[in-house]
């Protein structure tokens, strides 16, 4: 039987229309994808049928997807099922040629087109991809600049509202390594400045269009209430300056005019009047708002025209080093083949003759650079038209285009969703075919039934082009024997009226009561049959390896690592938060720390105390008693001591030898391998979990030699990180098949799937990125690059990119609602989703930024909801978040340990180095002091220890009260605003009632008296509060402490310390004003 026919009847056994129509399509096409629908059989199909069908070679085939791991797993399934069909000699010799079959990344492909042609842009041929080494690059660059054009115009003005840090971190560098590549061919500024301006003077055409109209809809409303005659005539004058207002020739000359525009709200007389017109005064204030941020934009352009001066001298600089050094990043990589394919026609007609089909995964996550580059790669041999070519240039059966526009979640790294729906508009009204793969395959199909009504309600009205559109899925046969479980555990905020009920105990926090919860359902998950999945015969008990716990951030993932060790649940990692802060990366770290600086005595105690020698504290004390620079010279006297030490510093000398020639690479394999650190995690099980900990250190030290830097170079880079929560994000070890609960972002998770999944910390809002230096948008295909231009206006430094704020917002949403989706739809048989309610996940703008509120805000309008249990998560003690010890084991260790908290002979204090301010200055206090008023929570504070705190909370009261124009908060306002140490005693509603409205009375107090009326006549440039500072008052003394409120003018700065001590010493209060003054 020959292979066409033996794959045409596997073909036809697959019984799914869709999957055999996008198999067997024969124009261009695009196949929407939902998930477990089968789209990598699809794909791997679509391959073989173009080699059994079309007499296509291997090497005749592009595939193309976005990430290493998707390739691998494309080359092997395809390779796989060609040797189900080696009975076909012409098959046999497809296999033998199948190396030669180029299934890879995106950025790899774009590597090879660009190694064709590097020297077009200045390039040595053996340039380097180094994301790392970019980045260095560029700050250097700006540091350049900033040392030799200090009195540029244009970094002066950047300078004067931001840091030299800032505007590397914010502007400078980001911009670089986003948009300043080889292939540019300059940086038109002149042009880029007149593009910009059109843009603020079309916007404030609009605005004084919308302003003068909501101005005669106001004129148009009788009232009777003096207000309302108080804004007659100011809105009588502004309609008279209608045609001045709309005049071109004054835009940037009438901020002040708009600054005294105040039309006041309407209070009494008839209620219906009232309220439309207070609901016309709102818009006239945000117009009003508008038009003096637009006018200000326009008043400061030649700040715009400076900083773009000052962006071009940048930008030559860094493109220079680039070709100096050969050094680029994925982004210019990109560039630079788009660019090569575009112009040079010699390298476009090799590219696009050597493959007769595409074949493109995952499209949903691209953007229109690859899709520019993949049509140009598919262009009909006869197209000789400039740019891109257009779909109906396109060859008519090449491209085959697989992605779901529910699953694009990569806007951070640059993918539109919006190419992935207009590709299909593109490929269909140019002949060829849009297909929709709708079955789920994957889960079972009470959970398929949960998806469809689900992401109906929260997808099924999208109607933006960056939204995703849902249509309902299709579902296989239930699985016998299997009852799938939808389950939603939710801890709610404790009510203010809720009595607090005192338990010995401290209660623990939300996110490690859910993390409890967790580890108690996992337990009860691999102990019973109440969560049964399917196996090779039948259903069976889950395991451990068989759960994934999925995050949307990974903040608090700590919390979760933390309640499975505390009972001995496996666990993987696919982000390891925990990196620095554990043993391996540490105990590492100073065994190499000593081979490069054998004098360095911490680093020599670490490793006699590690397992490299495991000795005992009494050994360690005795030897570094004796020490004298040199390690290992002296040997223990103990007999059960001896040996661990000897074995120890044949290792050092061995490796010391070793780092002269050695790889990084080298060093720390043999070490984790042969001096015993992995036999050692593998001793005792709780220890396990850290063995994936070596692979990410042996990825971070292979980039190092890679860069061929040195061991030096490396402990540099680790140094700052140990101790802290880091993780790095680009580090990406290949893993073999991993045991145990696998924990991991929704992120990591797409494009696999679990017989389990629990979807945790629902309720987390990640981390508002700051404000960019700079607002990018295409005008007419130009990219137009808009750096923060103008002194600020109520914090706003950039009219464009406040303007699209409000969008940027929205397809924030859009894509959260797209993250949900994926990590919803991983699950095969069971469903958990957990979450707790805080202060501000559930608030008003809670359903757009996180998990939690959506999901409850679509159970409430949908009601009930088939086969969705509900749980509470309850309070716990942080006592039953720990692993258990004896009472054994317990009294072994306090006996062990008791000597060394004897009384010793002689007590040699060190000397103190540091202080904080009232420690450094206590001594200036004399006299009795003088008593201040007493406040009614004065025995809060006092009972609860909170006076710090309470004054941190008056502080950023005032700090948000200035920021608001001294708009008066609302109580919830000043809620938002408890410090942290004040929260978590979880007080009454009455006390916190109590304390708020004193922090806000003190607040309130210093903003109508004298003082700040006197700080605000000098015009200050900010005001900033809890402005934290290290100052060296003596030698070898440093005072660490924190100033309340530092106010900046151009030329000085006034520091104001608040007290809300009981007593006021005026000497100690003076001295300690004067250290202030002495420090900044």
């Amino acid at each position: 039987m020959s292979a066409s026919t033996i794959f045409n009847q596997k073909i036809r056994d697959l019984g799914d229309s869709e999957q055999i129509a996008a198999i067997n399509c024969n124009t261009n096409c695009v196949v929407t994808a939902g998930a477990g629908s089968g789209k990598t059989m699809v794909l791997s199909y679509r391959f073989i049928r173009l080699i059994v069908e079309k007499r296509c070679h291997v090497d005749e085939i592009l595939t193309l997807t976005f990430t290493r791991l998707a390739a691998a797993e494309m080359y092997t399934r395809i390779q796989k099922e060609l040797h189900n069909l080696t009975d076909d000699e012409d098959i046999e010799e497809e296999l033998k040629l199948f190396t030669k079959a180029t299934i890879t990344t995106i950025d790899a492909f774009c590597h090879r087109i660009v190694a064709s042609d590097p020297t077009r842009y200045g390039l040595p041929a053996d340039f380097v991809l180094d994301e790392e080494e970019s980045r260095v690059m560029a700050k250097e660059c700006a540091l350049a600049l900033f040392r030799e054009e200090p009195n540029h115009p244009g970094l002066v003005a950047l300078a004067t509202y931001a840091s030299p840090d800032s505007l590397m971190d914010q502007l400078l560098v980001p911009l670089a390594i986003k948009h300043f590549h080889p292939s540019s061919s300059s940086f038109n500024k002149e042009k880029m400045e007149v593009l910009v301006i059109d843009q603020f003077i079309s916007h404030y055409q609009e605005c004084v269009e919308g302003f003068l109209g909501v101005v005669n809809a106001l004129l148009k409303i009788v009232h009777t209430t003096p207000l309302y005659f108080k804004n007659l005539p100011i809105l009588q004058e502004i309609a008279s300056k209608g045609g001045e207002l709309s005049d071109p020739a004054k835009f940037g000359n009438l901020s002040s005019y708009y600054t005294s525009l105040k039309v006041e709200k309407l209070k009494g007389g008839d209620e219906g009047t009232r309220i439309e017109y207070n609901a016309l005064v709102d818009i006239f204030r945000r117009y009003n708002q508008a038009l003096l941020l637009a006018d200000s934009a326009l008043a400061n352009r030649k700040m715009l025209t400076d900083t773009y001066s000052f962006l071009e001298h940048y930008y030559y600089r860094y493109l220079k080093a680039k070709r100096e050094r050969g050094v680029v990043n994925h982004g210019d990589i990109a560039a630079m083949a788009l660019d090569i394919l575009i112009n040079n026609a010699t390298v476009r007609r090799y590219w696009q003759g050597r493959f007769r089909y595409i074949l493109v995964d995952e499209f949903q996550d691209t953007n229109r650079l690859q899709k520019d580059l993949v049509y140009l790669l598919a262009a009909k041999s006869d197209f000789e038209g400039e740019g891109v070519p257009p779909p109906n240039a396109l060859v008519s059966d090449k491209l085959f285009f697989v992605g779901d526009e529910k699953q694009s979640i990569y806007r951070f790294r640059n993918a539109d969703v919006r190419v992935f729906k207009r590709l299909g508009k593109e490929i269909v009204a140019s002949g060829g075919q849009k297909i929709l793969l709708k079955h789920n395959y994957r889960s079972e199909p009470a959970l398929v039934s949960f998806y469809n009504v689900l992401f109906e309600k929260i997808m099924g009205e999208s109607t933006a082009e960056y939204e995703a559109q849902f249509k309902e899925l299709g579902m296989r046969g239930a699985t016998p024997k299997l009852t799938p479980k939808i389950e939603f555990h939710f801890k709610e905020l404790p009510k203010d009226d809720q009595p607090i009920i005192e338990e010995e105990g401290e209660l623990a926090t939300a996110v490690e009561a859910e993390a409890y919860a967790i580890q108690e359902l996992i337990k009860k998950m691999v102990d019973s049959d109440a969560y049964l999945i399917r196996g090779q015969e039948g259903v069976r008990r889950p395991e451990h390896k068989d759960i994934a716990i999925l995050l949307r951030t990974v903040s608090n993932q700590l919390y979760y690592e933390k309640a499975l060790r505390a009972v001995g649940i496996p666990y993987t990692l696919s982000a390891v938060q925990s990196l620095f802060l554990e043993a391996p990366a540490n105990d590492l770290y100073n065994f190499l720390q000593l081979l490069v600086f054998p004098d360095d005595k911490l680093a020599y105690t670490a490793l006699l105390r590690s397992p490299f020698c495991y000795l005992s504290d009494d050994t360690i004390f005795l030897l570094l008693d004796k020490w004298d620079g040199v390690p290992f010279a002296h040997s223990p006297t103990s007999d059960t001591e001896i040996a661990k030490f000897l074995a120890a510093k044949e290792l050092f000398e061995r490796l010391q030898e070793l780092a002269k020639t050695a790889t990084i690479t080298d060093l720390i394999t043999l070490l984790w391998y042969e001096g015993g650190y992995r036999n050692h995690l593998l001793r005792d099980s709780s220890y396990q979990v850290y063995l994936e900990h070596f692979d990410y250190l042996f990825e971070l030290a292979l980039t190092f030699d890679r860069r061929r830097e040195g061991l030096s170079e490396f402990l540099d880079f680790l140094r700052p990180l140990l101790g802290e929560k880091e993780r790095l994000d680009e580090i990406e070890p290949l893993k073999a098949i991993e045991e145990g609960v696998k924990i991991l972002t929704i992120h990591k998770s797409k494009g696999l799937e679990f017989p389990i999944v629990i979807v945790a910390n629902m309720g987390t809002i990640p981390r508002a990125p700051e404000k960019p230096g700079w607002h990018e948008m295409e005008v007419d295909d130009e990219l137009l690059i808009i750096p923060n231009h103008m002194p600020p206006v109520d914090k706003k430094r950039n009219l464009l990119y406040e303007l699209y704020q409000e969008e940027e917002g929205r397809m924030e949403s859009a894509e959260m609602k797209r993250l949900f989706y994926v990590a919803l739809t991983r699950a095969e048989s069971h469903l958990c989703l957990f979450g707790c309610q805080n202060r501000s996940n559930l608030g008003e703008k809670g359903v757009d930024s996180n998990f939690l509120a959506l999901f409850k805000e679509t159970l409430d309008s949908l009601g009930k909801v088939d086969n969705l249990e509900k749980y509470p998560i309850g309070d716990i003690k942080t006592d039953e978040l720990k692993s258990s010890v004896s009472q054994a084991d317990l009294k072994k260790r306090v006996d062990k340990m008791g000597k060394f908290y004897q009384k010793v002979k002689e007590n040699k204090a060190p000397r103190r180095l540091s202080y904080s301010v009232s420690e450094y200055t206590k001594g200036e206090r004399e006299g009795e002091g003088i008593l201040l008023p007493q406040l009614e929570i004065d025995s809060l504070l006092e009972n609860y220890s909170i006076a710090a705190p309470f004054g941190t909370w008056t502080h950023a009261l005032i700090q948000a009260t200035i920021e608001r124009g001294e708009e008066r908060l609302t109580s919830e306002e000043c809620l938002e605003l408890i410090p942290k140490e004040i929260s978590r005693l979880r007080l009454s509603s009455a006390n916190l009632v109590a304390l708020s409205g004193a922090a806000y009375t003190l607040a309130e107090g210093f903003l109508q008296s004298e003082l700040y009326r006197e700080l605000k006549r000098g015009n200050p440039l900010s005001f900033e509060s809890e402005v934290p500072f290290a100052y060296r008052a003596e030698e070898g003394v440093v005072v660490n402490g924190v100033i309340d409120l530092l106010v900046r003018y151009s030329d000085e700065i006034k520091i104001v310390d608040f007290k809300t001590d009981a007593y006021l010493f005026k000497d100690l209060h003076q001295g300690q004003l004067r250290l202030y003054r002495e420090a900044m």
